[in-house]
């Protein structure tokens, strides 16, 4: 009889099995207690207990948890960064070393995103392949002395190729005029993830995607990273998704109330601004509160 099993067998009636049952399956704490497969079981407890730390550690700290892949995905993983390094057989080729060219592959690990837009990512290398405008504005991106006016308009100019959108308006005239298609044509509300990012939005983008290449060719010169579209936070690096306000002036100062006890107090926020309430307001709609502005009546004379 094994130790565990001698053990169960003297604390068959003290709870140890219904307190091991509060961690592992009864049956687990069953055999464990009974000697059997305890080697097993034990191994697959301490499996289970390690993957928990990572995924811990891995919300904690924001680090990408390792996937594993099986041979096929590894095959077809290195047969499709073979293909996109063929396909990056353009005239300029001849210009670029071979770290150029991986810098202009799609590197899964470290690959920059734009927030919402996932599939941006193949489209982006499938115009790579065929696009001579956008190459050129890639190779904006290779170069190691690029000024920043140049690094900003390059990727402007790419993501409207990206969205098929004209080369005469810039991302915020596309966005508006994406939205105002979705509205027109659309029978349920515009997801804003499928819009191009804004003009702001995209200046971040761009300078993370130019330190991101110059870091997979080898830095020359060392950069710091809160100059390219990142910021510390409390001792991590997050990214600067624009250094705009989420809405105008004008409607971020919207005032209303919410108020349940018929805004007759400075506890109203519309009242306490000197301002009536409206029809948006939470719950009196600007009708039927103290601070409701007074209807008005027309009242006809008398014609004699």
């Amino acid at each position: 009889m094994s130790f565990l099993a001698c053990i169960g067998h003297l604390m068959e009636e003290t709870g140890l099995h219904e307190v091991l049952s509060t961690v592992y399956a009864p049956n687990a704490a069953s055999n464990m207690l009974q000697g059997k497969a305890v080697l097993r079981a034990v191994r697959g407890h301490i499996l289970v207990d390690a993957a928990l730390i990572m995924l811990l550690l891995s919300d904690i700290f924001r680090v990408p948890l390792p996937l594993p892949e099986s041979d096929t995905e590894r095959n077809r993983d290195k047969n499709t960064q073979d293909e996109q390094t063929e396909t990056l057989s353009t005239p300029y080729e001849s210009e670029l070393n071979v770290n150029q060219v991986d810098a202009l592959s799609i590197n899964k690990d470290t690959a920059v995103q734009l927030h919402g837009v996932l599939e941006l990512e193949a489209a982006s290398m499938k115009e790579l392949r065929n696009n001579l405008q956008l190459q050129t504005l890639a190779e904006v991106f290779l170069q190691d002395n690029a000024t920043l006016e140049d690094i900003l308009s390059a990727g402007e100019k790419a993501l409207v190729l990206l969205y098929n959108g004209s080369s005469r308006e810039g991302l915020d005239e596309l966005r508006y005029r994406l939205f105002c298609s979705k509205v027109a044509v659309g029978t349920t509300f515009v997801q804003i993830h499928t819009l191009p990012p804004t003009s702001a939005a995209a200046r971040f983008h761009s300078m993370r995607v130019y330190l991101q290449v110059q870091e997979w060719m080898g830095l020359k010169v060392a950069m710091d990273p809160t100059d390219y579209g990142w910021k510390l936070e409390h001792g991590i690096l997050v990214p600067v998704t624009t250094d705009l306000p989420a809405a105008p002036a004008d409607v971020l100062k919207v005032i209303r109330c919410t108020c349940k006890s018929g805004c007759d107090t400075k506890r109203c926020s519309c009242r306490k601004h000197g301002l009536e309430c409206t029809s948006g307001c939470g719950e009196c709609r600007g009708v039927g509160c103290c601070n409701s502005p007074l209807p008005s009546f027309e009242i006809e004379s008398e014609t004699s």
